[in-house]
């Protein structure tokens, strides 16, 4: 039997494809200092930001979920966030630095959530992926400190205290969400 991908699959895996080019268009401006490559960066970050928004509402609207959405669909999000973040703290040319501790809640916390879900998985033999409000708020919060390094907005500190705060927050739900499912008590 022949399965085909949805297409908000399809577009999450565009943004998977889009992130190395993301990482080379960042590395190369650093190097040479050409706004083109600038440019480049710039625009893939803004499409692959649209891109995760319009598969999420094809998703909906269509009723178009799969299991592999619940599990790609986050993954590329933190591949796309980390990779940026990553950049933005180590320094890209004229661009804003991020603050070490930044990167490494940011990253932390998707280490543990990933983490987590493999623990889980191993020990149960499923995992149940289960976005949540203040996630989604934080993964939101995230691309609006990177979208505004990127457009070169002057000292992103509120941006980058709301997307801590948010990215800490939402540490408490995931854990307790994964510690349920660990003890076997996940209702339905």
């Amino acid at each position: 039997m022949k399965t085909r991908l949805s297409l908000p699959n399809k577009i999450t895996i565009f943004r998977f494809v889009a992130i190395p080019f993301f990482v080379m268009a960042m590395l190369y401006y650093d190097r040479t200092g050409r706004g083109g490559y600038y440019l480049a960066a710039l625009g893939i970050f803004v499409v692959a930001v649209i891109s995760d928004g319009l598969d999420g509402y094809i998703a909906r609207s269509r009723r178009l979920h799969t299991e592999l959405g619940r599990i790609i669909d986050p993954l590329a999000d933190k591949l796309l966030l980390n990779s940026a973040v990553i950049l933005l703290t180590l320094g890209i040319g004229e661009l804003f630095r991020l603050p070490p501790w930044f990167a490494i809640l940011v990253i932390s916390r998707d280490l543990m959530i990933i983490g987590g879900a493999v623990i889980i998985a191993l020990m149960r033999g499923n995992v149940e992926v289960r976005p949540t409000r203040v996630g989604k708020f934080a993964a939101v919060s995230q691309m609006t400190v990177v979208a505004w390094v990127l457009v070169r907005l002057p000292l992103p500190v509120l941006p980058v205290w709301a997307a801590t705060a948010l990215t800490a927050a939402s540490i408490v739900p995931y854990l307790r969400f994964g510690l349920r499912q660990l003890e076997g008590r996940l209702l339905h």
